[in-house]
């Protein structure tokens, strides 16, 4: 992939104030553990494209419930390509377009 020139290399994109809003947003600590394992995938797609693609429906499902207090996240698109249902391979194809079903500021994963 480095060959290829498919992988992009950024500097260090920790964000510790939005960790802590996130952390603050989740309903407990067992919650926030799951979640937090996640937070370097948020904060890389907020600087690249807003898109992650993760086998992970637990912490997306938790990280949508963070997304009603944490404005930043909720534009982050989130696609499971284990899930049949979610075309994943057509919507790669197409361009990845913004869907707002996609997104963790829906409130409707569609499971």
């Amino acid at each position: 992939m480095v060959a290829r020139r498919r992988v992009r290399q950024i500097e260090s994109f920790r964000n510790d104030q939005l960790r802590r809003r996130i952390e603050k947003a989740s309903r407990t600590v067992a919650e926030w553990n799951i979640v937090e394992k996640d937070c370097i995938l948020i904060e890389a797609a907020i600087i690249c494209d807003k898109i992650i693609i993760s086998l992970d429906d637990t912490a997306r499902s938790l990280l949508v419930i963070c997304g009603a207090r944490v404005g930043e996240i909720r534009t982050i698109m989130w696609a499971n390509p284990a899930n049949a249902g979610e075309s994943i391979i057509e919507w790669i194809c197409a361009g990845c377009e913004p869907e707002q079903h996609r997104t963790l500021g829906h409130d409707d994963l569609g499971e």
